[in-house]
């Protein structure tokens, strides 16, 4: 699972764990474990930002 940042246009932060963060239209889209785990609106992101948590072998 990644770690993603979100930069918000008010000025908020937020940490997401999530394994997948994709755009669909007006909407980014968190998945885990394969399923939707919530929506985030386009509009309201300043940028995001994937962090691997996986380590180099």
């Amino acid at each position: 699972m990644a770690k993603y940042y979100a930069a918000f246009l008010d000025g908020d932060y937020e940490e997401i764990a999530a394994d997948l963060v994709e755009r669909s239209g007006s909407d980014y889209i968190v998945y885990r474990a394969g399923e939707v785990a919530g929506y985030i609106p386009v509009a309201n992101v300043r940028s995001l930002l994937r962090e691997d948590t996986r380590t180099a072998r």
